[in-house]
């Protein structure tokens, strides 16, 4: 008999029938069959001690990158504190005035819009403005948290398709990248819609492997927080989820 044919890892499978070939007995460590939940990875080896310490390591020098000039504006000139101009708008005049939406200018009887982008961000550093305080610190927690979860989904995705130590290396790939490494730390769209996409993947995945109500949720979750964060993302999502079928 010949091998059977390589699985894209991208296709979103449907109920193919029994297969008696996945019968297999349960692991005495884990209780599980073989054949699961890692059915459909190829190289899904645990990592070793040392792939353990190198990961924490990674995750350290990334946080440790955030952290720096952490209360101070970063920033292109025109990109410095943009955003936390149009949040702080939020809170003085507040939301009555601004409804919500992203404005540039308030000094009128009413209110310039700013629809280039949807207005999540904004609200999400005006919302950290009113409980931690108006600082630069206090938004540079959007970057921060968004960074770490790339590099968690980049994880993640690559879990049983690469090996421990090629994982390490993509996840080094990304913290080194000059766009990741600069558009991480800005307090603007790129870093949480990076972290959006790569968790996209992640979910699509998800679903390949066994589709369930937590893989649905956690898809819709994030295409919601990533359409409410840039307006191309829904074409992302379904162009990519459309190739998965």
């Amino acid at each position: 008999m010949g091998s059977p044919p390589p699985r894209c890892p991208w296709r979103i499978q449907g109920d193919i029938g029994h297969n008696p070939a996945m019968e297999t007995q349960p692991n005495m460590n884990t209780g599980l069959s073989d054949a699961q939940p890692e059915a459909g990875r190829p190289n899904a080896a645990p990592p070793a001690g040392w792939h353990k310490a190198a990961l924490a390591v990674i995750f350290l020098v990334a946080l440790l990158s955030q952290l720096w000039r952490f209360t101070d504006p970063y920033g292109l000139a025109y990109e410095t504190g943009f955003q936390e101009r149009i949040a702080r708008r939020h809170l003085d005049p507040g939301l009555s005035v601004t409804r919500g939406l992203s404005t540039i200018n308030n000094l009128g009887p009413e209110p310039v819009f700013h629809p280039t982008h949807p207005p999540l961000l904004q609200l999400v550093l005006a919302g950290l403005f009113a409980v931690l305080g108006d600082s630069e610190a206090a938004a540079r927690l959007v970057p921060l948290t968004c960074f770490l979860l790339l590099l968690l989904g980049i994880w993640k995705l690559t879990h049983g398709y690469l090996s421990p130590r090629a994982r390490l290396l993509a996840l080094a790939a990304a913290l080194l990248c000059p766009l990741s490494f600069y558009a991480g730390r800005i307090v603007n769209f790129e870093s949480p819609v990076m972290a959006c996409v790569v968790w996209t993947l992640v979910w699509i995945e998800s679903l390949n492997l066994q589709p369930s109500r937590r893989a649905w949720t956690g898809l819709l979750a994030v295409g919601a927080v990533g359409t409410l964060i840039d307006w191309p993302y829904p074409l992302f999502v379904s162009c990519f989820f459309g190739l998965s079928f």
